[in-house]
C-alpha cells in the first residue's frame, strides 16, 4: 500500500472533483486516485469492529472515508443534496399498532398510550446483511428485515412503533449518519409521541469472538448495545442514553443469559443527541444467519418493554 497523507488525499480529491465537473466526467477522481493509492481498509470511522472492505465501495469513497471526511453527524445545509432527494423519494414510514385486546391493554397498563407510537426504528447502514449476503449495493439488506422483526416483536409487547425504510448509506455511504438524522427529524415531526430511537445494525466478524449463542430453542445472535458520547460533538445528555442501554442490557441477560456482548461507550455521537432514550443495537454479525438475528429480536423487544414498563 502506498503512503498517502490525509492532506494530500483531500487536496487531490478536491482538485480532481472540480476538474471532473468541468469536463463532465464525474468518475475522474476515482480513476486517478486508484492509480495513486491502493484500496484502503476502512475501520476508524465505524462505531465498533464493523469494517468496509474494498469490494464494498469504490476507491474514491474509501479514500474520502480514510481522509476523515466520512462521519457527518450534523445538518450542515438547509437544502437537501441530490442523494438526499433520491432517498426521500423512496422513503416510507410504517406505523404498526398493537391490536386492542383486553389482555394487551392489561399488559401495557403502565405504558403511556399504546395507541401512540413511542418507538421509532431505522437503519443507518441499511445495506448490511448476514452470512451469505453480508452487504448489498443499492437495496435494503438483511438488517432491515431484522428491524422489521423487532418492530413486530415490540407490537406484540403492546408498543406501537414506526419504522423507516429509507436507505441511508447508498449511494453515498459517507453521509449515512447525516441522512439518518434527517429521518429522525422527519419521524419526530410526524409523530411527536416518539421518545425511543433504535438504530439497528449488524457487526462484522471479529476473530476470536463468537456472536452465536446456543439455546434450548436453537441458535440465536448475540446483541451489543452501543452508546455515543460527547467526545466528538456536543451531547450533554449522553449519560441518560447510557443508563437506558444499561437497563436494557440487564433485562436482556436476565431473560437470556449470554445474549449480551456488552454495553459499549464510543466517541461518536451517532445521532443519539436527538433523544435521551436512543440506542444503537448490533444484532449479531456476518457470522450469524438472518434467522438467528431475527430470533434475538423477540428477546430484545421483551427487554425493552420491561424497561419502559418500569419507568
Amino acid at each position: 500500500m502506498r503512503d498517502c497523507s490525509k492532506k494530500s488525499i483531500i487536496l487531490i480529491i478536491v482538485i480532481f472533483s472540480v476538474i471532473g465537473m468541468v469536463i463532465g466526467y464525474y468518475g475522474l477522481p476515482s480513476l486517478l486516485l486508484e492509480k495513486l493509492c491502493s484500496p484502503l481498509l476502512v475501520s476508524t470511522v465505524l462505531p465498533f469492529s464493523e469494517v468496509v472492505n474494498d469490494s464494498d465501495f469504490d476507491t474514491e469513497q474509501m479514500l474520502l472515508v480514510t481522509a476523515g471526511l466520512s462521519v457527518i453527524e450534523e445538518d450542515l445545509a438547509s437544502q437537501p443534496t441530490a442523494a438526499e432527494q433520491v432517498y426521500e423519494a423512496n422513503s416510507n414510514i410504517l406505523l404498526l399498532e398493537p391490536e386492542s385486546t383486553a389482555e394487551q391493554n392489561e399488559a401495557t397498563e403502565t405504558a403511556a398510550d399504546s395507541s401512540e407510537p413511542l418507538i421509532a426504528i431505522y437503519c443507518t447502514h441499511g445495506t448490511e446483511g448476514y452470512s451469505g449476503a453480508e452487504r448489498t449495493k443499492s437495496t435494503l439488506g438483511g438488517v432491515y428485515q431484522v428491524a422489521l422483526s423487532l418492530q413486530q416483536s415490540l407490537v406484540a409487547q403492546g408498543y406501537a412503533s414506526v419504522i423507516s425504510d429509507k436507505l441511508h448509506d447508498y449511494p453515498d455511504w459517507s453521509s449515512s449518519y447525516a441522512n439518518s438524522l434527517q429521518t429522525i427529524k422527519q419521524i419526530q415531526k410526524q409523530y411527536p409521541s416518539v421518545k425511543v430511537l433504535i438504530d439497528v445494525h449488524r457487526d462484522s466478524s471479529v476473530e476470536g469472538v463468537s456472536t452465536v449463542l446456543a439455546t434450548n430453542s436453537g441458535s440465536i445472535a448475540k446483541v451489543m448495545l452501543v452508546v455515543g458520547s460527547n467526545k466528538r460533538a456536543e451531547h450533554p445528555n449522553w449519560q441518560q442514553n447510557l443508563a437506558f442501554s444499561q437497563q436494557i442490557g440487564q433485562a436482556l441477560e436476565k431473560m437470556q443469559p449470554g445474549i449480551l456482548r456488552g454495553v459499549r461507550v464510543q466517541n461518536g455521537r451517532y445521532n443519539q443527541h436527538m433523544s435521551t432514550q436512543a440506542i444503537l443495537v448490533e444484532i449479531g454479525s456476518t457470522d450469524n444467519t438472518l434467522e438467528q438475528a431475527k430470533a434475538s429480536t423477540n428477546i430484545l423487544a421483551e427487554a425493552i418493554a420491561e424497561v419502559l414498563n418500569s419507568n
